[in-house]
């Protein structure tokens, strides 16, 4: 966690409404430092990751493999460092297209989305999963 310009604290994944660094579209704060577990690196071993990644496209990525790929430890790690509104905010802009239906399920469950629209973004993620079938 650090502070922002304005003194607003700042963690992976939490609403801002204080920093003018933030995505006015959702006012999520992406000006913060998370600290990737060893285990968490290893899954972005195709990358050349810096030291200490931060922005919303290191964000992205690390939210997509530890989602797709983490062990049941990095998993609560993701939960824990980036939350679930961050989480479900993730789902609701890419996940149906990047994950696979059941991991969609999954973490929909996690970050309490309402089961109508957990159940889109899983159709949404299946119809993708069989376009790539053919």
């Amino acid at each position: 966690m650090k502070d922002s310009p304005r003194g607003a604290p700042h963690m992976a994944g939490r609403v801002c409404r204080e920093s003018s660094k933030c995505l006015e579209s959702q006012d999520i704060c992406y000006d913060h430092e998370v600290t990737i577990p060893s285990s968490v690196r290893g899954l972005l071993q195709d990358f050349d990751v810096p030291p200490e990644p931060s922005g919303a496209t290191w964000e992205r990525v690390v939210i997509e493999r530890v989602m797709a790929r983490g062990t049941w430890v990095d998993m609560r790690w993701l939960l824990a460092s980036f939350g679930r509104e961050r989480l479900a905010a993730f789902l609701a802009e890419r996940g149906c297209r990047v994950l696979a239906p059941r991991e969609v399920r999954f973490w929909a469950t996690i970050c309490h989305v309402p089961k109508d629209e957990a159940d889109r973004w899983v159709a949404s993620a299946i119809m993708g999963a069989r376009a790539w079938r053919g």
